[in-house]
């Protein structure tokens, strides 16, 4: 009977679920008291042969303390607490990869995608001789009309310099008086920066005649301090070409912005840089100098193509 009464006891408490949540700890299980083995519809009417040993614990109260404590010391809550484990750490594993990918995402978009440039406009201006003593007025009307000085010199050019400067006025009848002008006495250079600084420079000096500036633009500056059609008080770049090649000409070491990039740059380098460097390297090796490194830096200080010059265009007067 007794051996009976432990069978039925393991039928009813090993169904195919809870035999493979309890795993290898069957014999464990299997060990205890013969009263542990009491089904669980058996309730109140449990006779004294099939009570539970003394030290056992009852097999109801120990799959009700698993089932209410998943992660306690049974075998079917370390069942569900390795669930509940490996399900977190997946959890955690693809937020950790995810976070990686994203982060490789934006670097690549931020390798792809150049750096915003902030370009403010910049162009040349020159206080000329005859109005030097109003230079600080001049200033100041500069100042308060929206523009940055953004570098300054006082300089008095030779009359072969006023030629390479007015390059482009080369032949004009008024070019001899124009260069033995601008070199009769010192001047001041300016670069001007602003949104428009090139219109907005040509707007406040006025028409280059100062004749006609007082009668059409009166409160400009060569209405206020120019004299005539020559000595007009100041000079403007007209164009963004002409303010790169003048503020170069007054100060070699500043950099003009926007600076070229991408197939800008490859088309300035093809078209300036590497003729001068090719023949450079071909004269080079052909003199073969001492000191390479010295002879090359002269060479293209004294071949620079931003160089301005003078055209050769001489005419020779019969006496």
């Amino acid at each position: 009977m007794q051996k009976r009464s432990e069978g039925q006891g393991l039928g009813s408490r090993s169904p195919p679920a809870l035999m493979r949540c309890y795993g290898n700890n069957q014999r464990e299980d299997m060990s205890g008291a013969a009263g542990a083995a009491v089904p669980p519809d058996a309730g109140p009417t449990l006779s004294a042969k099939s009570a539970p040993a003394q030290g056992a614990e009852a097999p109801n109260a120990r799959l009700a303390r698993t089932s209410a404590d998943p992660v306690g010391g049974g075998s079917f809550g370390c069942c569900l607490g390795s669930l509940s484990n490996r399900s977190r750490g997946r959890s955690r594993w693809a937020e950790v990869r995810e976070k990686h990918w994203n982060f490789n995402l934006e670097a690549k978009m931020q390798a792809l995608m150049p750096e915003p440039q902030i370009y403010v406009e910049r162009t040349l201006a020159l206080i000329k001789p005859d109005v030097i003593d109003k230079e600080e007025e001049i200033e100041d009307i500069i100042l308060r009309s929206g523009f940055t000085i953004v570098q300054k010199r006082k300089l008095q050019l030779s009359p072969e310099q006023c030629s390479n400067f007015y390059a482009d006025q080369y032949g004009k009848m008024f070019f001899p008086n124009l260069t033995a002008y601008m070199s009769s006495g010192p001047l001041v250079a300016m670069v001007l920066a602003r949104h428009n600084a090139i219109a907005y420079w040509k707007e406040l000096i006025g028409p280059s005649n100062s004749i006609r500036a007082k009668e059409t633009y009166p409160d400009s500056l060569r209405a206020i301090y120019g004299t005539d059609d020559l000595r007009n008080a100041v000079h403007g770049s007209i164009r963004f070409s002409s303010a790169e090649r003048e503020i170069r000409f007054m100060f070699p070491e500043v950099i003009i912005e926007p600076i070229p990039v991408g197939q800008a740059a490859k088309d300035y380098l093809n078209l300036y840089v590497n003729p001068t460097l090719l023949a450079g390297l071909t004269e080079l090796c052909k003199q073969k100098p001492a000191d390479p490194l010295i002879w090359f830096a002269d060479w293209l200080i004294e071949h620079n193509p931003n160089k301005p010059r003078l055209q050769q265009r001489m005419t020779v007067e019969e006496p």
